[in-house]
């Protein structure tokens, strides 16, 4: 991750769903809470009127290669341009 990066808000508690999206402002650095794990400081742009969900995410049989589907357990992966895509269509949304 690089400042100027934009990133999707993805809530995993309770209901998993993608609820807005930020930006990278910093460059990563270690984390000094946890010396294993790094950071990265963000920004918020703006809330989803609608969120989306993992749920119907899946349900469009589309994207069965993006890690977000298949892989249960994740902190940052890159996503798929015709994910991005299918969000600005299905949306209406303006992610670029």
């Amino acid at each position: 991750m690089k400042p100027g990066d934009r990133m999707f808000i993805y809530h995993s508690g309770g209901e998993t769903k993608i609820t807005g999206l930020a930006e990278v402002v910093g460059h990563p650095e270690p984390d000094p809470k946890i010396a294993k794990s790094w950071m990265v400081r963000i920004k918020f742009v703006e809330k989803l009127d609608e969120p989306v969900t993992l749920r119907e995410i899946k349900e469009t049989g589309k994207f069965e290669d993006f890690r977000l589907v298949y892989q249960g357990r994740l902190s940052t992966m890159d996503v798929p341009e015709k994910f991005i895509q299918w969000l600005e269509k299905a949306k209406k949304l303006t992610l670029k």
